[in-house]
C-alpha cells in the first residue's frame, strides 16, 4: 500500500497502551515496519495490540500486569530486545498458541502458506 497523506499525521498517544508503545518502540523499527507494510503508526499499534490481546490468558490478567506484559511483547516481538521464547515463558504460553500469521503480517514479513 503506497504511503499517503496519513503519513503526515503525528502519532499521538491516546491511552496507556499507546504510551508504552511510544516509550518502547524505536523510530527506526517503526519506520522499517511502516515501509514494509504501508501501515500508519496508529495502524501498527492497533495490529500489534490485537495480536497481544488475543494471546490466551492476557485479558484475564490484572490491568497493571497487562501493561507490563505489553511492554515485554513490544521488547521481544517488535524490538527484538530479548528472545521470543523468553516472552512465551513470561506469559506462560506455548509458541504454538501464538498467532504467527498475524504477527508476520504486522511486521511486514513474508510468510508463504503458513497459517
Amino acid at each position: 500500500m503506497p504511503n499517503d497523506d496519513r503519513d503526515e499525521i503525528e502519532f499521538e498517544p491516546r491511552n496507556r497502551y499507546d504510551a508504552v508503545w511510544e516509550d518502547s518502540v524505536s523510530q527506526y523499527i517503526i519506520d522499517d515496519i511502516r515501509e514494509k507494510t504501508g501501515f500508519t503508526e496508529r495502524e501498527l499499534v492497533q495490529e500489534h495490540l490485537s495480536i497481544f490481546l488475543a494471546i490466551p490468558g492476557i485479558t484475564e490478567t490484572p490491568r497493571s500486569e497487562r501493561y507490563e506484559l505489553w511492554q515485554d511483547y513490544l521488547d521481544s516481538m517488535v524490538e527484538g530486545a530479548f528472545k521470543q521464547d523468553r516472552f512465551f515463558e513470561i506469559v506462560g504460553i506455548d509458541r504454538g498458541d501464538f498467532d504467527w500469521h498475524a504477527w508476520r503480517e504486522a511486521m511486514g514479513y513474508p510468510h508463504g502458506n503458513r497459517k
